[in-house]
């Protein structure tokens, strides 16, 4: 390819660069996804759970919809995969007392185990990844990720 220039908002990048960046992407997602890290859980699965199990700790109900706001994935796929989760004893579902519309989710107790085993495995990977960064390499990381996060909400379709 060559140095053709792409004006994006205030910024004029070359499609390279451009490129550069969705193969970073690609290849973390990849390393993420691809390379199995998970081994009782699916990915999506993992997101979900890891969802639930913040909402415990902080000692809030949450909802179908609020994991699909917080995951932006189709309501379809978070029923599918919290569907995966009952079968595997790891959810539980309950009723609002002042609205019976209103389902909460809650982690059970008794399988919350296989959660909190494969969030040890993903976090001992990312101390590897913080082993060969600076602290300050890892801060800047994680803002930037995150502005890509926002972004990628703004300009999603």
């Amino acid at each position: 390819m060559g140095k053709e220039q792409v004006k994006t908002g205030t910024n004029h990048i070359s499609e390279e660069l451009m490129e550069d960046l969705l193969g970073a992407w690609m290849a973390m997602s990849i390393g993420i996804k691809g390379n199995r890290i998970l081994k009782a859980l699916s990915f999506n699965e993992m997101v979900i759970c890891r969802l639930l199990y913040r909402a415990g700790q902080e000692g809030r109900e949450i909802t179908a919809t609020d994991l699909c706001h917080e995951t932006r994935l189709l309501k379809s796929q978070v029923n599918k995969v919290l569907s995966d989760l009952e079968e595997k004893g790891l959810l539980y579902r309950h009723r609002d007392s002042a609205d019976k519309r209103r389902v909460f989710l809650k982690m059970t107790e008794e399988k919350k185990g296989i959660y909190l085993k494969e969030h040890r495995h993903v976090m001992s990977i990312i101390q590897q990844v913080c082993d060969r960064l600076s602290k300050q390499e890892i801060e800047i990381l994680v803002e930037k990720m995150g502005k890509v996060v926002e972004v990628m909400d703004e300009v999603s379709v």
